[in-house]
């Protein structure tokens, strides 16, 4: 008689003297742990520290991650606050320099500013068009194109504050028959 082989979902094979398929326990997620992950997260950028911070497994975030989009969206906004952070720290290094204790073959030691112009240059070709942009003021048809944007989007919203506040009227009507 040949047993049938199925897959479990969540078990896992344990070895030793007798190989064995166990259950893997469920990771429990809260607000709190998942509060610490992101937190973890937008700090420093790495998942498995974000995880033991939080004290779940790193396959436990990234199985979260694909299935549930709020996740998927406050881990993208956590990574991002976690790069602006270290993008702060990368242009402070670029403009304050970082100090260094240089020893001489004569043992005596001097201490030093060192400036990466590498980083600074990254740095500024990162943020070149914003920097051009934030100089400029919209002109001639950028203006009115602007100008057709914002009066749209109002127009849009009176209609929809008409439409809600007739809802409401009409739901509120005591001699109204449905």
């Amino acid at each position: 008689m040949v047993a049938k082989r199925r897959a479990v979902r969540g078990a896992v094979l344990r070895g030793g003297a007798r190989p064995r398929i166990v259950a893997v326990a469920r990771e429990r997620w809260d607000k709190a742990t998942e509060d610490a992950f992101f937190m973890a997260l937008a700090e420093g950028c790495n998942v498995s520290r974000a995880a033991a911070a939080a004290g779940v497994s790193d396959s436990a975030a990234y199985r979260r991650r694909r299935t549930r989009a709020a996740f998927r969206a406050r881990w993208a906004a956590a990574l991002s606050e976690g790069y602006a952070r270290l993008e702060l720290v990368l242009l402070e290094r670029a403009m304050q320099g970082v100090v260094k204790e240089i020893t001489r073959p004569d043992g005596s030691t001097d201490v030093v500013r060192e400036y990466s112009n590498q980083t600074a240059l990254a740095l500024l070709r990162m943020h070149r068009d914003a920097a051009h942009a934030a100089d400029s003021e919209p002109e001639g048809a950028e203006l009115a194109e602007l100008r057709a944007k914002i009066e749209g989007k109002l127009k849009r919203l009176k209609a929809k504050l008409a439409a809600g506040a007739a809802g409401v009227a009409e739901a509120s009507d005591p001699h109204r028959c449905d």
